[in-house]
């Protein structure tokens, strides 16, 4: 437990465990064991866009690798101000899967109350909606940003603007990472038409991300791979390495950093060639 956080009375702690409630996994935890029973099973509906549970686990582990490649860290705070819909549930799952936590405020809260959190909880980042005809989020992230230093980034689910990055682009990012190593291995390794089969579906998931932009960087640098959910524990407290391929997937070894009970530890990943 953190510090500072009051522990549930031990009566009841012992009850909720004893009946099954509390089962000692986290919330990401849950969700992807929902999904390995029912996978395509709709998990949610926002107008006429639907996220399976497998697809929802899915995004959400590409986007907490695009959180890690921004710079977000395990323990973390972020002030969290999405309003309800599909990017609410991905990036709320994509920051537990990442360790990061999220201070949940209403898309009502102004300046004020969201400066306010972000001193008493050190929050580093605000996740904000995009803005709206009645209310201009960006701007008024930009002047909380500039009110608290503590802040680093803002994040938006909409459109990308100065000092702003879009989750479309936390996404995209990593999306190419995944393709670059995809290709990389079909080209110098076995399991060629598995892998082949593998980047079809990145490109099917990207295809605003272009073959051309700058995959040599990437060669040379460190950066988290997302993981299918069936093959990684959660980021906090884990390191994770690419290191091959496996029947036409890219697998993980997972190497658990010392003392993480609480997942204290960075969550480092490299891509090695």
């Amino acid at each position: 437990m953190l510090p500072g956080c009051v522990p549930w009375p031990e009566e009841f702690a012992r009850r909720y465990r004893e009946r099954g409630y509390w089962r000692g996994i986290s919330l990401f935890e849950m969700l992807r064991q929902s999904a390995a029973r029912t996978p395509g099973k709709t998990a949610l509906i926002d107008g006429d866009r639907r996220l399976s549970y497998a697809e929802l686990v899915g995004e959400s582990e590409v986007l907490a690798a695009g959180l890690y490649t921004l710079g977000l860290r395990p323990l973390e705070r972020v002030i969290f101000q999405f309003s309800n819909g599909l990017e609410l549930a991905v990036a709320f799952f994509a920051l537990l899967r990442a360790g990061v936590i999220p201070v949940m405020a209403l898309p009502a809260h102004r300046g004020s109350e969201i400066g306010h959190w972000v001193e008493h909880a050190g929050a580093v980042a605000h996740f904000i909606p995009g803005a709206t005809a009645k209310f201009d989020y960006v701007a008024m992230a930009r002047g909380v940003a500039a009110a608290h230093p503590l802040i680093r980034h803002v994040v938006t689910a909409g459109p990308a603007g100065e000092g702003v990055t879009a989750l479309e682009e936390l996404r995209a990012r990593e999306l190419l990472v995944q393709r670059w190593v995809l290709r990389h291995v079909a080209e110098e390794g076995p399991h060629r038409q598995g892998v082949a089969r593998d980047v079809a579906a990145v490109d099917e998931r990207a295809p605003a991300v272009r073959a051309e932009e700058g995959h040599e960087d990437l060669h040379h640098r460190r950066l988290p791979g997302a993981v299918r959910a069936e093959e990684a524990e959660d980021l906090a407290g884990t390191d994770l390495e690419v290191h091959g391929v496996d029947g036409g997937h890219v697998p993980v070894a997972l190497r658990e950093l010392g003392g993480a009970e609480h997942g204290d530890s960075t969550a480092e990943a490299a891509l090695k060639s």
